[in-house]
C-alpha cells in the first residue's frame, strides 16, 4: 500500500504545500469540507486581490480550479483512507496483529 501511495500520490501531495498559491487554494478549497460554500467567491477575490496588491505574479485564482482541486484532494483523502482500513482490516482479522492507528470515522463531505 506504501509504494502506491508514494508512486502515485506523495510527490504531488507535499508539492502543493511549498506552493504558496496552492496553499491559498487549498485553503479555500476547505470550505466546501466545512459547508461554507458561501464565502469561496469572497475567499478567491480576496485572495486575488491580496496577491496583486503585494506584487506575486499569480494566475488568477478561479471558483473553478477550487472546485476541480477539492474534488482531487478529497478523492486523494478518500482512497488514503480507505486503505488503511483495508490495512487495518489485513492486519486484525487476517494475521490476528494489532492496528495501532486509530482511523477517523465517516468524514462528510
Amino acid at each position: 500500500i506504501r509504494i502506491l501511495l508514494k508512486k502515485i500520490f506523495l510527490q504531488d501531495t507535499l508539492d502543493r504545500y511549498f506552493d504558496f498559491r496552492k496553499v491559498v487554494v487549498d485553503m479555500i478549497a476547505n470550505l466546501y469540507k466545512e459547508g461554507r460554500e458561501d464565502l469561496i467567491p469572497i475567499a478567491i477575490n480576496l485572495a486575488n486581490e491580496f496577491f496583486k496588491l503585494n506584487g506575486y505574479d499569480f494566475e488568477a485564482i478561479t471558483a473553478k480550479e477550487v472546485e476541480k482541486y477539492y474534488k482531487e484532494d478529497a478523492f486523494i483523502w478518500s482512497l488514503y483512507l480507505n486503505l488503511r482500513k483495508v490495512h487495518r482490516f489485513i492486519l486484525t482479522k487476517a494475521l490476528f496483529g494489532r492496528y495501532e492507528y486509530i482511523l477517523p470515522g465517516k468524514i462528510r463531505r
